[in-house]
């Protein structure tokens, strides 16, 4: 089990002590707790690069890529490969934006941001929104070509 809360401490003790965890990382409360006050320039001035990454999910990764001067490097009809250059020391931070398969209850479909790694599990860089979504399910851009033609 990992612990997690977004909504404040994930572990409060008797005596006061708190632990903030999100998806088992341990976070500085205030990650949480002043939520409503991260902006994109004090989540880019975050030197713990795992932190950043939280803070960015915190944000709201389709808020975070187009505020904080994201680009799409790439568009196909399986979505948008979003890329923010983070500095020179670390792998850009990149998205894809992808319209979800399965219809609301109003008949509309929602979209999506889904944090990608630059580069696949072989090391190979994710170039394409089709090979970023085929890497979310674990499968390769071929396999998952032929999965979504039958669907």
């Amino acid at each position: 089990m990992r612990l997690h809360a977004e909504d404040g401490p994930a572990l409060e003790f008797a005596d006061g002590w708190k632990v903030w965890s999100w998806h088992g990382l341990q976070i500085p409360g205030d990650l949480i707790e002043k939520r409503n006050e991260l902006t994109t320039d004090s989540i880019m001035a975050m030197t713990n690069a795992e932190q950043r990454r939280v803070a960015i999910e915190i944000y709201g990764v389709d808020r975070f890529m187009p505020d904080a001067g994201g680009v799409v490097v790439q568009q196909d009809r399986y979505g948008k490969l979003w890329r923010r250059d983070l500095g020179a020391d670390e792998e850009p931070y990149c998205a894809v934006e992808v319209l979800n398969g399965s219809l609301e209850p109003d008949g509309t479909r929602k979209t999506y941001f889904l944090a990608v790694p630059e580069r696949n599990d072989r090391r190979r860089p994710i170039k394409t929104a089709l090979s970023a979504v085929a890497w979310t399910y674990g499968l390769t851009p071929a396999e998952y070509r032929q999965l979504a033609v039958r669907t």
